[in-house]
């Protein structure tokens, strides 16, 4: 057999890989070798271009985020710099599946001067094969609360459609 190097420019790059695995430099090329070489080969041909098919970068969803606008419950004027967190999500046995096991950590955003705020959604995307699905819809909580205000605990439901944020529109909150 002829180094790898030396291949005539007919053989593919596959066909190349396939006689550098199948066959060592020193082996004799007998007519059941050569037709044993080309099976394979033909084999790799197909079995490359369908994983190419059917793997690729898939991002999977592991919270919901969350969009509205904080309002004062007497005056409806925006509440600025109010805390929007989502809490720890627990991972491993006991939590919800496709979270690594330590969990997801708490995360919090800050509303802007209209009291508008945007918390994103957790993601995570890795090489997977294609049949991988997120679920129809996630739930999630989140706690809104601000300085001289009482704490809004408030819970629904994001999906595909709503960018996998809960839109919890305007959330009052009152006076302590």
């Amino acid at each position: 057999m002829v180094p790898v190097g030396f291949l005539p420019r007919r053989f593919s790059d596959h066909q190349r890989l396939a006689r550098i695995v199948i066959l060592p430099l020193s082996a004799a090329n007998t007519p059941n070798q050569t037709e044993c070489m080309n099976q394979l080969t033909r084999l790799a041909s197909l079995l490359l271009p369908l994983t190419f098919l059917l793997t690729g970068c898939y991002t999977t969803i592991q919270a919901p985020g969350a969009v509205g606008n904080v309002v004062d419950a007497a005056t409806g004027a925006p509440v600025r710099g109010a805390h929007i967190a989502r809490p720890f999500v627990s991972g491993g046995l006991g939590g919800r599946m496709g979270l690594p096991p330590e969990g997801l950590p708490a995360i919090t955003v800050l509303t802007d001067k209209s009291g508008r705020f945007n918390l994103p959604p957790a993601t995570h995307t890795q090489i997977a094969f294609m049949i991988l699905r997120n679920p129809e819809s996630m739930s999630g909580s989140f706690t809104i609360s601000a300085d001289g205000y009482a704490t809004n605990e408030l819970q629904g439901i994001a999906t595909a459609s709503a960018h996998w944020r809960v839109n919890l529109g305007q959330v009052f909150l009152k006076k302590q």
